[in-house]
């Protein structure tokens, strides 16, 4: 494996590093780079990517065969488009080889090349940071899934939640009336927001139908549309979760909430404090996935 051999200083000033190789193509205008690698060493920049370098080796193991099991089942997901993955969270965030890549290496190579399936057949999984207390059900968040039976939400724990000690665990955001115009569609804003309440929650506690007084315009979201409104508008990870309450005081809305991510799977603060504890990647695996088993990958 070559690590960091192509130097890359992005327009935002930033250095990163690729192995393999890179192609850069005038796409519409744009130049579409393009990283060709192998895909443990993919696998490898992803998940030091997405934990720290100190983070307890089981808990790195179990986010290593999330990964794997991610990365088989959603090859080509950009087929049409010339490549399998994006870099961004709509497939896994990938940014080259990260500062800790070789922190981890070698705990990632140790782990042996195993995916999660359920029935003879690879697991949709699923990961996030923070659950906030409770895991939610895959159709809660994504109304078009069916439910999956290892995809069940869950409390984090008896007592205290294993997540508790992230800090995305609990959080508040404050917004203006004016502020808050601009998560409806351009079509429908007006001067202020006068009103905002929940109409409807899920099993875990996350929002999923949420009501907006704009003027005269009386409008309903789900709770996964308002949460992309946001983002696209007001900047993402803001409102870190659909698991929030919202109130109104004399300067706006008072969002209080838990957690960051959708809460499908596995929780990464979660698998921290477990490993921590003393578990193994596979207890861990076993209480964010019930029912799915360890299997060798059959790629080559």
């Amino acid at each position: 494996m070559r690590i960091g051999n192509i130097s890359v200083l992005t327009p935002l000033g930033e250095e990163k590093y690729f192995g393999g190789t890179l192609t850069i193509e005038a796409r519409d205008k744009e130049l579409m780079v393009i990283n060709t690698l192998a895909e443990e060493s993919y696998l490898f920049s992803v998940v030091a990517h997405e934990l720290p370098k100190d983070w307890p080796r089981e808990a790195v193991r179990a986010q290593c065969v999330t990964s794997r099991t991610y990365m088989e089942n959603n090859l080509g997901r950009h087929k049409k488009e010339g490549f399998d993955f994006c870099d961004l969270a709509h497939c896994q965030v990938f940014k080259g080889n990260p500062s800790n890549f070789l922190a981890l290496e070698k705990v990632l190579r140790e782990t042996p090349p195993f995916v999660l399936s359920f029935e003879g057949k690879n697991a949709e999984v699923f990961f996030h940071s923070t659950c906030g207390g409770h895991t939610s059900n895959n159709e809660d968040v994504w109304p078009a899934h069916q439910p999956i039976p290892y995809l069940r939400g869950q409390p984090d724990g008896q007592g205290s939640p294993h997540c508790r000690h992230s800090p995305f665990f609990s959080w508040t955001v404050r917004k203006t009336k004016a502020e808050m115009v601009q998560v409806l569609p351009s079509e429908k804003r007006k001067e202020t927001v006068e009103d905002i309440r929940i109409l409807k929650k899920d099993t875990s506690g996350r929002v999923k139908r949420i009501f907006i007084q704009c003027g005269p315009q009386k409008i309903e979201m789900s709770g996964d549309e308002f949460y992309l409104a946001w983002g696209r508008t007001l900047g993402w990870h803001e409102l870190k979760s659909t698991l929030f309450e919202v109130n109104q005081d004399e300067r706006g809305f008072v969002f209080k909430g838990r957690g960051l991510g959708h809460g499908v799977g596995l929780c990464q603060w979660g698998a921290r404090n477990l490993a921590e504890k003393g578990y193994g990647f596979r207890e861990i695996l076993s209480f964010y996935f019930p029912k799915t088993v360890l299997m060798k990958s059959c790629r080559p």
